[in-house]
């Protein structure tokens, strides 16, 4: 028989006696709460003869599970998700490997279950946090005259970091000579 750590299981022999369990005990059933794998034997005599018979008792663990740290990607990106600790897992996403890549298109819960032969089961889940695309544009290439200024718009998602240390989506230049600017958003 299996049982789960921590739980009792009767063991019944059947014959015509008398009955000695390797417990010591002389009854026909006995109760017993093994902490570990255990052979439990049995012997009955009668005069000269005797018979022996073996029962053993599985100890399952209790199942665990860990999915693991909260993850943040990029939109377009995926990643791996693993869980550890024992029993079988069983993903939200219908997997049953420890180990699954997910590509969300929105931030999304993943939960994973682990089970076995015990009677209860565990679960854990994992939050893939996915980061809206980036989008920038600084705007098309303009000409000015020398003393003359010109207003750069960018548009896109934000924050903006100019070249010239302005957080602003619209700048004022006044370049002296043909000059690049540069605009970085990062999120």
């Amino acid at each position: 028989v299996s049982i789960c750590l921590g739980e009792n299981v009767t063991l019944t022999a059947t014959g015509s006696g008398p009955f000695n369990w390797s417990t010591g005990e002389t009854t026909a059933s006995i109760t017993v709460n093994p902490t570990s794998t255990t052979i439990y034997s049995i012997t009955s005599t009668n005069g000269s003869c005797s018979l022996t018979d073996d029962v053993t008792v599985t100890v399952n663990t209790p199942p665990s599970v860990n999915a693991g740290s909260d993850q943040t990607i990029c939109e377009g990106e995926s990643v791996t998700l693993t869980a550890t600790g024992n029993g079988d897992f069983l993903w939200s996403t219908g997997e049953t490997t420890d180990s699954i890549i997910v590509d969300p298109t929105a931030t999304t819960t993943y939960t994973v279950t682990a089970s076995n032969s015990c009677s209860t089961a565990a679960t854990d889940e994992v939050i893939v946090n996915v980061t809206p695309e980036v989008t920038l544009d600084a705007g098309s290439d303009v000409s000015i005259c020398l003393g003359e200024n010109v207003t750069l718009t960018a548009t896109g998602s934000g924050p903006f970091n100019w070249s010239t240390g302005e957080t602003t989506a619209s700048i004022t230049v006044n370049p002296t000579s043909t000059t690049i600017y540069s605009i970085t958003s990062t999120n």
